[in-house]
C-alpha cells in the first residue's frame, strides 16, 4: 500500500500535514451524502481537504477529489479541472468557508525521510516540526510548538525494542502523546 496523501493545513506561510485530530466539526464529504472515488493508491478516500488559519479561525480552504459526471456542488461551489496531476483528484473545489470545529488539532511539517512507512498516513512523532492546535467554534485558542515533545516520543519509540516494557515515565508520556495533551 501507498502512503496516503494527508489532508493539509496552510499556517504560519507553511504547508503542514493534518495529524492526530480529538474533537468534532471538520469537513466531512460522508456526512453531505456524497462519496469521492480514489484517483490513485495514494488517494483511497479519494479527496484531500486544505485548511487555512487565517485571521485567528480555521478555515476550509479547498476540497480535491473525484466524482463521477457530473461532478456535484460542494457547499454552492462548482469545481474546476485541474490543469496537473494531482493524487487525490482532477476536480478542485474552492470553498473559503469556516469551520465550527472544537477540539484540537496537530499538525505536521517536514517529514524525516528514513521515517516513512510506505502505507497509510505517517505518524505525528516522525516530523521534525509539530504544533498542537486548541481551537473552539473555529478559533485559534492557541497554537504550542511541541516539535521537542516529539522528538521525546521518537527517540523512546526508536530506543524501544518490540515487546519491551514501558518505564511509568514512558507510560505517561505515551499517553499524553496519544490523547494529544501536553507532555509531562
Amino acid at each position: 500500500m501507498t502512503g496516503q496523501a494527508h489532508d493539509r493545513v496552510l499556517f504560519q506561510g507553511k504547508d503542514f500535514l493534518l495529524g492526530a485530530v480529538a474533537g468534532t466539526g471538520l469537513f466531512d464529504l460522508q456526512q453531505m451524502g456524497l462519496r469521492a472515488f480514489p484517483a490513485s493508491t495514494a488517494c483511497w478516500r479519494g479527496f484531500q481537504v486544505t485548511y487555512a488559519i487565517e485571521d485567528g479561525f480555521l478555515m476550509l480552504d479547498s476540497l480535491v477529489a473525484t466524482f463521477p459526471d457530473p461532478a456535484p456542488l460542494i457547499l454552492g461551489q462548482a469545481p474546476h479541472t485541474l490543469s496537473s496531476p494531482h493524487p487525490c483528484g482532477r476536480l478542485q473545489y474552492h470553498l473559503h468557508q469556516p469551520t465550527p470545529f472544537t477540539g484540537r488539532l496537530r499538525i505536521l511539517h517536514d517529514l524525516i525521510r528514513p521515517l516513512y512507512v510506505h502505507g497509510g498516513f505517517q505518524e505525528d512523532w516522525k516530523f521534525n516540526e509539530v504544533h498542537l492546535l486548541h481551537i473552539e467554534h473555529g478559533r485559534i485558542l492557541s497554537s504550542r510548538d511541541c516539535s521537542q515533545d516529539m522528538a521525546k516520543v521518537r527517540e523512546m519509540l526508536r530506543e524501544k525494542k518490540p515487546g519491551a516494557v514501558l518505564t511509568p515515565q514512558e507510560h505517561k508520556v505515551l499517553q499524553a502523546y496519544q490523547a494529544l495533551q501536553d507532555l509531562p
